[in-house]
């Protein structure tokens, strides 16, 4: 149930601070995060989005984005292991969340 959250979550938390590797920061992957996590926050929030479509949704994001649940995870990764990468990853990440906010 909650799996889902942790898979997308936990890696950039728990391996935000490894070794420097190369690994540029995609405005099309912030997108694609903000949107998965907006996503996991209204299943938490919402009675009426059960697993099964929280599933499908998360799906169908990642196929609009043209990206696979392997390529996310891997980006996942990579920013992972370059901590100025990680950190500007973050930035956009909130800037992203801001922007969503002031428009609704």
């Amino acid at each position: 149930m909650k799996s889902r959250l942790i898979v997308l979550l936990l890696p950039l938390f728990f391996l935000g601070c490894k070794q420097e590797a190369s690994s540029p920061v995609d405005d099309d992957f912030v997108r694609l995060y903000t949107e998965l996590l907006l996503l996991s926050e209204e299943y938490k929030q919402s009675s009426n989005l059960s697993q099964q479509e929280y599933d499908v949704k998360i799906q169908e994001i990642l196929r609009k984005s043209g990206t696979t649940k392997e390529e996310f995870t891997a980006q996942i990764q990579a920013l992972s292991n370059d901590p100025r990468a990680f950190r500007q990853f973050t930035e956009n990440v909130n800037k992203k969340l801001q922007e969503r906010r002031e428009k609704s």
